[in-house]
């Protein structure tokens, strides 16, 4: 689950590639290839050559003044670069490099290679980000099959989400000082009883986001949605609580699981548990 909740974090930053793909890198099919420009120019020649006429006339040559040179030699009539070197930014000085560098090497039209290039460089940077996200966070799970239920896992612990004793173990978490584990146990707890009542399914490949969409018919949505937030925050973000905190969050998780349709409810109050674990 939190595999899952990552791989979908880190998803905005695949997506940020692909994006960069498409507005830097213009498409190629726009750049005419060297050579379908010789060949043209090929089909063009014919074996026998028009007779070249040869102008007779008398060429009368004008030579301007001093004044008119001196005004057309400003910078405004500076023609022979499109951007003069110091108004170029970092990436037009790289891709300018690149250009010369290539056209020197190959003797082609270098846009073509250049873009070409930093295309299959842009996907194949994306696909391995994607990949190797998704195994480190989520251990290779996606390249294998879901089990039917959840199992709960804080330091590989081998028991099912029915068959885990929540309050023994959020009692020894009180009891070690750890209430981010604790606060974990509580969101579990929360999940159990929500599958016992029917409301939800437990499946490893969902996410909290998915549990929340499966509420919406119902009164639970709001709080559960809540509860989410604060797990998330805390569990995912790394957040340490302390122990004033964890007792304001705590009556939250136990009023909700109180709450819920089920045959055998749990009569235990958020102080009544932590009197205990003290």
């Amino acid at each position: 689950m939190r595999g899952t909740f990552l791989a979908l974090r880190y998803s905005h930053i695949i997506l940020v590639l692909f994006v960069c793909t498409y507005f830097f890198v213009p498409s190629i099919a726009q750049v005419p290839f060297p050579i379908q420009i010789e060949k043209k120019k090929e089909e063009s020649t014919t074996s026998h050559p028009t007779p070249v006429r040869y102008d007779s006339s008398k060429v009368l040559q004008r030579q301007p003044s001093d004044d008119r040179m001196k005004e057309f030699s400003g910078s405004a009539f500076e023609y022979d670069r499109a951007m003069a070197p110091e108004t170029l930014s970092w990436w037009e000085k790289l891709m300018q490099w690149l250009r010369n560098k290539l056209t020197f090497y190959s003797g082609t039209n270098a846009d073509t290679i250049v873009w070409d290039l930093l295309t299959w460089v842009f996907i194949i940077t994306a696909v391995v980000l994607l990949v190797y996200l998704l195994a480190r966070n989520n251990g290779g799970g996606f390249l294998t099959s879901s089990k039917k239920h959840i199992v709960l896992s804080h330091e590989e612990l081998p028991e099912d989400i029915h068959e885990l004793n929540f309050e023994d173990k959020i009692r020894e978490s009180l009891q070690a000082g750890n209430y981010r584990r604790a606060v974990r146990f509580q969101f579990l707890r929360v999940l159990k009883h929500l599958s016992d009542s029917g409301l939800v399914e437990l499946t490893a490949s969902k996410t909290n986001r998915v549990y929340i969409r499966e509420l919406r018919s119902t009164q639970y949505q709001s709080t559960f949605s809540e509860l989410v937030l604060i797990f998330d925050f805390i569990w995912y973000g790394e957040f340490a609580i302390d122990k004033e905190e964890y007792i304001s969050i705590e009556p939250k998780f136990t009023a909700f699981v109180q709450s819920l349709p089920r045959k055998q409810i749990v009569q235990q109050s958020a102080q009544q548990s932590f009197e205990v674990a003290t």
